[in-house]
């Protein structure tokens, strides 16, 4: 079993509109409208939600992200006794909860904040927000200026650089796993926060539970800057979001395809948060031209390399667009009532409770290798496979029938119709061909035989089922023309990097993350180890490591040596003192190398260094002895891997610098995919018996 997050299927709900709460938080009592949401619970079990992501939920003034109290359920929607009892209720019935944590900003009815208001220049918490200025006046004519998220001046920007904010912010987090045992945080407005400020919540959370998951909203850029294994365990994935619709709308799979392949690429394991709406986006169902085409949406959503989520209500295919700026429309009241015949009359809720009964009984859905098998414009075919079985998912979003025809990836011996979707479906000798009706798709099981999923049928056009003929006892092994390669079945590669400086977040860590995206983005997983900052010691020269495998001193030395043997490669970074690299990293390096037997030959090795200004060659020289004394292969870049500043600042300014470090990465990347294809088509040469001989006899 793999994490719990990796195999989840989210629920999104937006508790203030589900429960038709004030938009203004003025009602001098609390109101119990939480409870409201507990029947919900029920439905969710049916349409096989494993997790709810819910929020905010923090006492706020209007829509939630304007906190007034971090510690108290908002009153409209009750009090924290509400909450405890939602949380027990969901996880009685197997469910996860996941709250909305707002960081980034508070409302201006935040007790700092009207500290400010009340003693200005005397407050202790003027350092709490960012941009302070009593010389400068804002809308509100507080008699100070401040930053605002987005301009929007009832959302004050928290300085996340202040450790009292720190400090005070995972106080908060603390309390509401310690009090309402919550399994995760979504993150609001991620890309805002500082990198420092969610690697500290990583650690920490990580800590207080185990399996905590943090999740952040990020609308655009390099998704892998923030999941990683110090960071994020995912973000939402709006590159794919906007795809759902516009790939239908203009009939262009191209569009998903790419995003899918690229996001693959640059993220590797771990799985981004998929959606078709949230609370602050149109509803999908609103902006697609063929409303035929949300079956299509939904099939997407439960079965790509992802996280699946759906947003309260999209669930009944409801509708919801922006009026004048405002988004209350995209979080209605719902009355759990109104939808009870849906299992039955409605064809996505029906689709829903399909997919999610196969996402629960089929580890393809969440652990299967993606793998593209056929694309057009208006069809499209792709692979969730392990080793020996494979969901196959097949869309057309033509008006007309059509036929698509695949290779399997797997050596199964039967195909089945999970959805019963299709008009006919015939598999033989490794080729698996299916036809569709119109903007329809289906999900085909390619393993032992099975019996399809039988809920209430999706399409009204099919009155069974369809079930593909197995293929005969008598009949030779299926063709392996189509069967996944060894190479994709095979552990991704893997990179360890090491940071030598006493400074976690400094120069030289700003150059190995530069290395690293680049790794990431080119398929490779990588992993930062920081160890410029602890008392390492240096070799004794006792010899014990020839006897044990393993150093006599037992520190981080011993922890790494395991990593660096599974690695494809390894990259040391160094800050430059007196023309040498730092003596922590040496003498780890010294005793990594020395201490450990394994064959290091075909590792790829790298070095970078870091310096104000002078004594990079050298120390650059230095590291890389460490690779060609070990049958390294050293990767190369445009220039010797050097990058300059004195600080992480300084070295962000340094253009050619951090090319250096992603033309390193890019290098490296290739250098370690020829290497596995030539170990894999001549293995490695054997060595001659060594030769040692001393110099005084």
């Amino acid at each position: 079993m793999g994490k719990w997050y990796n195999e989840a299927v989210f629920y999104h709900m937006y508790p203030l509109g589900m429960t038709g709460a004030p938009k203004e938080n003025k009602e001098p009592e609390t109101v119990h409208r939480l409870r409201e949401l507990f029947p919900w619970i029920d439905h969710l079990k049916e349409i096989g939600v494993t997790a709810i992501y819910i929020g905010p939920l923090f006492e706020s003034s209007t829509h939630g992200y304007d906190t007034k109290d971090y510690k108290k359920v908002d009153r409209r929607l009750g009090d924290n006794e509400d909450f405890k009892e939602f949380v027990r209720l969901a996880h009685e019935n197997g469910i996860r909860v996941v709250v909305d944590g707002v960081f980034n900003h508070t409302g201006r009815e935040f007790f700092a904040f009207q500290d400010i208001q009340k003693n200005r220049e005397h407050s202790p918490y003027c350092s709490w927000y960012k941009g302070v200025n009593f010389g400068w006046n804002s809308p509100y004519n507080d008699g100070f200026g401040y930053e605002a998220w987005r301009n929007c001046f009832e959302l004050v920007n928290l300085n996340l650089y202040e450790q009292a904010v720190r400090d005070y912010l995972f106080d908060v987090i603390h309390f509401w796993i310690t009090e309402f045992d919550i399994d995760g945080i979504r993150l609001d407005c991620a890309d805002c926060l500082t990198f420092d400020f969610m690697k500290e919540m990583r650690y920490r959370t990580g800590q207080w539970k185990e399996d905590f998951w943090l999740m952040g909203e990020v609308i655009h850029g390099d998704y892998a800057r923030w999941v990683n294994d110090e960071m994020l365990h995912s973000t939402t994935n709006y590159e794919l979001h906007k795809g759902l619709y516009s790939g239908h709308n203009d009939h262009n799979y191209f569009e998903i395809a790419h995003s899918v392949k690229r996001l693959l690429g640059i993220c590797g394991d771990y799985r981004l948060y998929t959606f078709m709406d949230n609370h602050d986006v149109e509803r999908i169902y609103s902006k697609l031209n063929n409303k035929e085409h949300m079956g299509l949406v939904t099939l997407l959503v439960y079965t790509l390399y992802g996280i699946p989520s759906m947003y309260y209500g999209s669930e009944f295919g409801i509708e919801g667009k922006k009026e004048q700026g405002s988004d209350w429309n995209l979080r209605p009241h719902l009355e759990l009532a109104d939808y009870v015949d849906a299992y039955t009359n409605n064809p996505i809720t029906a689709l829903c409770v399909k997919l999610g009964e196969l996402k629960k009984q089929y580890p393809e859905l969440s652990e299967g290798q993606y793998q593209e098998l056929s694309l057009t414009n208006r069809q499209f075919a792709y692979a969730r496979a392990l080793s020996e079985t494979a969901m196959i998912t097949l869309l057309n979003c033509d008006d007309e029938p059509t036929t698509i025809t695949v290779q399997a990836p797997v050596g199964a011996t039967s195909a089945t119709d999970m959805l019963g979707q299709a008009e006919q479906v015939y598999y033989e000798n490794g080729q698996l061909q299916v036809t569709l009706p119109a903007n329809c798709g289906t999900v085909i099981y390619l393993g032992e035989k099975v019996e399809p999923i039988t809920t209430e049928k999706v399409s009204s056009d099919t009155e069974e089922p369809i079930t593909a003929e197995k293929v005969s006892a008598e009949t030779e092994e299926p063709i392996a023309a189509g069967k996944v390669s060894s190479e994709k079945n095979a552990e991704p590669s893997y990179v360890l990097l090491l940071n030598g400086s006493p400074h976690c977040n400094g120069s030289t860590a700003t150059a190995l993350e530069e290395v690293a995206g680049a790794l990431e983005r080119n398929g490779v997983h990588t992993e930062i180890v920081q160890v410029g900052h602890l008392a390492v010691r240096s070799c004794m020269a006792c010899g014990a490591c020839a006897e044990t495998g393993k150093c006599v001193i037992d520190d981080i030395v011993n922890e790494i040596a395991p990593k660096f043997e599974k690695a494809d490669g390894l990259v040391v970074g160094s800050p430059v003192y007196y023309a040498s690299a730092n003596a922590t990293l040496v003498a780890c390096l010294t005793r990594l190398f020395y201490s450990t037997h394994f064959d290091k030959r075909m590792k790829v090795g790298a070095s970078v260094v870091s310096a104000r200004r002078g004594g990079c060659s050298a120390s650059f020289d230095e590291l890389n002895k460490f690779f060609t004394i070990s049958g390294m292969p050293v990767a190369s870049s445009q220039y010797w891997n050097s990058i300059h500043g004195n600080n992480a600042n300084e070295a962000k300014q340094d253009g050619e610098g951090l090319q250096i470090m992603r033309t390193l990465g890019n290098n490296m990347a290739f250098l370690i995919k020829s290497i596995a294809m030539g170990k894999e088509m001549f293995g490695l040469l054997e060595l001659e018996e060594r030769i040692g001989t001393n110099f005084i006899r």
